[in-house]
Parts: structure tokens; sequence; C-alpha cells
């Protein structure tokens, strides 16, 4: 599911980034003011079972500044797409082709399970509570993960009579 969320700000655009040896940017640098809208990846379910603990990924972020100039900065091709402040102008065509590449990264973006040494344990209770579908498997997509090597070793469990 892709959300799209409205910062309701105005940021300056930091100064390492790229647009300010530009000289659009250098003729105004009021131009560099933006407001910002984020671009989420969520699961559906994360909506649907109410999951509020559920991650979500950042695939894109869209800038607007005051002339209504836009870059996107994103995952993948989506930082490629739209990345010329001082051409890229905002138009019901540049909406919906920023939407329509947005929905089809969130899309094509897979999931996957998490490694088995985070889903060894459980508790009773989550199981009770079905909470065992809330899998966290969309850390993939945006959040970086430090995998440790593990070692699963089969233990004999005996009953005390």
């Amino acid at each position: 599911m892709c959300l799209f969320f409205d910062a309701c700000k105005c940021f300056q655009i930091d100064d390492a980034n790229m647009i300010h040896k530009n000289s659009y940017i250098k003729e105004n640098p009021m131009r560099a003011f933006c407001g910002m809208i984020c671009v989420y990846n969520f699961m559906a379910d994360s909506f649907k079972f109410n999951r509020v603990e559920d991650a979500g990924m950042m695939v894109s972020r869209i800038f607007v500044n005051c002339d209504n100039h836009f870059f996107m900065e994103g995952k993948k091709q989506l930082g490629i797409i739209y990345n010329k402040l001082d051409t890229d102008i905002i138009t019901d065509a540049a909406i919906d082709s920023m939407v329509e590449a947005n929905l089809s990264f969130c899309a094509e973006a897979d999931l996957f399970i998490p490694p088995f040494a985070t889903m060894a344990e459980t508790t009773l209770e989550a199981l009770n509570n079905r909470s065992i579908s809330n899998i966290d498997s969309s850390r993939r997509f945006g959040f970086v993960q430090h995998l440790e090597k593990t070692e699963v070793v089969n233990k004999k469990i005996t009953a005390k009579e």
C-alpha cells in the first residue's frame, strides 16, 4: 500500500545537496525552500488489521518550491525520473507520472521473511493473539539490517513428571 504524506512544513534543502550548485538556486536562494511529500510503502494488512506497530518504508520524497518547480529523491528509478529542480515544473501530467511511478515501485517490491533467528522465540500470548501474522517483513525495503551468524541447535526437551 502506497501512502503519500504531506509534511505541511517548508524545509530548506540541505546545502550539501547538488541543487545548490545550480544557477537556478544561486539566482534566488529562496528557491531552495520546499514543501515535502513523503511516500511510504506499507503492507495492506497493516491497515486492514490496524497493526500500528508495523514499519513502512519511505520510497521517495517529493520537494516542491515556491515556483512550483520540483524534484523527487527516491529508491532506484524513483530518484532518477525527476531530479532537475530548475526545469521540472508541477503539472497534472507530472503528478500522474510520479504517482504511477511510486505505485509501480511499491507493487513490485517483494516482501521477505525475516531471518530464522529473529522469529525463533515467541510467547503463548502472541500465538493466541495471532500476532505471528505481525511478521515484520518490510525491513528489507528501507531499513538497515545487521544479520548475525546464528547456529540453530536441536535440544532435547524432557517433561518433568
